[in-house]
């Protein structure tokens, strides 16, 4: 668990110091970085797609409804990334939270509990 705080501290700096080169913006859409056919059905909630509105700052924020693969998943991926040490690349992430069903829509003005 001590590693994912980590990667969570390091992704949220290297994407402010990005922020703060004007790189990047917190309100960017996902479909700016990544294409739709990845982002597709990434996020439906109540029959709805809400994945292309997705933003860095939903992300970043946990204010996007989407559910930690690794927390939330099944408990296989959990037991790998915690009793092996496995890591989840990008592909098998996205496969993986078009699994699961999100907490709520994004933009609700919800955050999920980290």
């Amino acid at each position: 668990m001590m590693l994912s705080n980590w990667s969570k501290l390091f992704t949220t700096t290297c994407i402010f110091i990005l922020r703060e080169q004007g790189k990047l913006s917190l309100g960017d859409e996902l479909t700016k970085y990544l294409k739709k056919d990845t982002l597709r059905n990434l996020h439906v909630y109540k029959g709805r797609e809400h994945s292309n509105r997705l933003t860095i700052s939903n992300l970043l924020f946990h204010t996007s409804g989407l559910r930690d693969v690794i927390e939330e998943g099944s408990s296989k991926v959990k037991k790998s990334a915690l009793y092996k040490d496995a890591q989840i690349g990008f592909d098998e992430t996205i496969i993986k939270t078009k699994e699961i069903k999100p907490h709520f829509a994004s933009g609700m003005g919800k955050r999920a509990i980290t």
